[in-house]
């Protein structure tokens, strides 16, 4: 038993360096979930290669260890805790961290760690409008980013230009987000803003008339 919590401890020592510090709130992978009252939930990803049998076996540790997998949460937690301080000064919003879950996934050739946080004003809520800024906006660094609209919201406008977007979900890969900022609009008020939706209504509306005359 006593191996096994070296072995986990050793692991988590690894993927610290692995991350980029605990402290940072580093991590290859960052999925943010919005919600319509601003709220959104977060997960943040490492995957962890096994280069050798001992690896794999230190994480398989991990995966039994509870009590090595609350201290790895609780370090990292305390991170974001840190984070959304700062982000809330910089915004003039309260926020908070709330409900957390730590989740491990051994896939064979590698292991996959999963931080998921409830972060409660991450984006400004305001009338079917939500705007995301901090913390990613202030030298926030990850492989991957990525920012899903709640469901009957679309996304507005974003910044930097997204390497993949679609109607609802963003993603960044590999840039700077220096300068972040994300629109989600209710899908609803996207409706009303086209430009120029009435005129093209109407036109459209008399060439129907013109047509069913001649």
């Amino acid at each position: 038993m006593r191996l096994g919590r070296i072995a986990a401890a050793t692991l988590i020592v690894a993927l610290v360096a692995f991350a980029g510090a605990v402290g940072a709130v580093s991590a290859e992978s960052v999925d943010v979930q919005l919600h319509e009252d601003g709220d959104a939930t977060v997960t943040f990803e490492w995957t962890y290669d096994f280069d050798a049998d001992e690896e794999r076996d230190a994480f398989v540790s991990l995966e039994q260890d509870e009590v090595a997998q609350d201290e790895f949460l609780d370090d990292f937690v305390g991170g974001i805790e840190a984070v959304a301080d700062e982000s809330a000064d910089a915004t003039g919003r309260e926020m908070w961290v709330g409900d957390t879950a730590i989740e491990l996934e051994d896939s064979g050739g590698s292991g996959v760690v999963r931080i998921t946080v409830e972060w409660g004003s991450l984006a400004e809520a305001d009338d079917g409008k939500l705007t995301l800024t901090e913390p990613f906006a202030s030298g926030f660094e990850t492989e991957r980013l990525t920012v899903e609209a709640p469901e009957g919201y679309v996304i507005d406008s974003a910044e930097p230009e997204p390497t993949d977007t679609d109607e609802r979900t963003a993603t960044w890969s590999d840039v700077s987000l220096d300068g972040f900022e994300v629109v989600v609009i209710s899908s609803e008020a996207s409706e009303e803003s086209l430009p120029g939706f009435g005129v093209v209504a109407a036109l459209l509306s008399a060439v129907a008339v013109a047509l069913v005359r001649r």
